[in-house]
């Protein structure tokens, strides 16, 4: 509930200074989460479904380009099979996303557009979740350096979408970690390397 009520406050006070070459907007989304794992213990890994919601602002410029930025929250993470035990991680990240997209306009319809860039993220929370052939169970996952994973991700951008104009939207967005979030304990016991991915597909509504 924390997270909704900062959401809603950044997007009121991006109303209050909006002016033309500004726009500002919400969005809520479903995906798909992965991470790329280095660790020959690992039989497989499997993605898993996930949730995000945010607030996002758009800055136009020349040559119907535009910069994008916001803040949202996002689910990240992955299931993770070895012999005996099934590992999921569930991460709940702050994204703070920055896109260059170029636009283009179809009479009647909207808006379509295109562009990538980069992103920073912080985890706010997470749990493990353990399954066995005769239990499941979950624990809480702590970050930093000596910790379970680490705090901070960053990674690049891909998006694509269509702006209509009733001002609903459709987004789709790619996420891929360059930063390697696994600690000194995990590469200890032979995970070498955790990047994030995630595929997420939003309905959002552009105020302005």
């Amino acid at each position: 509930m924390k997270y909704i009520l900062i959401l809603l406050l950044t997007t009121l006070t991006m109303s209050a200074y909006s002016q033309q070459k500004w726009g500002y907007g919400i969005k809520f989304g479903a995906g798909i989460a992965d991470q790329s794992i280095n660790d020959n213990s690992i039989i497989e890994t499997n993605s898993i479904k996930t949730l995000s919601f945010g607030g996002f602002v758009n800055y136009n410029l020349p040559h119907q380009f535009a910069l994008q930025s916001g803040i949202g929250v996002s689910n990240k993470g992955v299931e993770i099979v070895q012999d005996a035990i099934t590992t999921t991680p569930h991460i709940t990240y702050l994204d703070l996303p920055l896109n260059i997209v170029k636009k283009f306009k179809f009479p009647g319809l909207g808006m379509y557009y295109f562009g990538g860039g980069g992103y920073a993220a912080m985890a706010l929370s997470g749990k493990y979740k353990f399954e066995t052939p005769n239990s499941v169970s979950s624990e809480k996952l702590e970050f930093g350096s000596s910790k379970d994973l680490q705090r901070f991700d960053t990674g690049l951008n891909f998006t694509t979408g269509l702006e209509l104009n009733n001002h609903l939207l459709f987004d789709i967005r790619y996420a891929y970690g360059f930063k390697d979030i696994s600690t000194y304990p995990l590469k200890d016991t032979g995970t070498s390397k955790i990047r994030n991915k995630l595929l997420t597909i939003s309905l959002g509504y552009a105020f302005q």
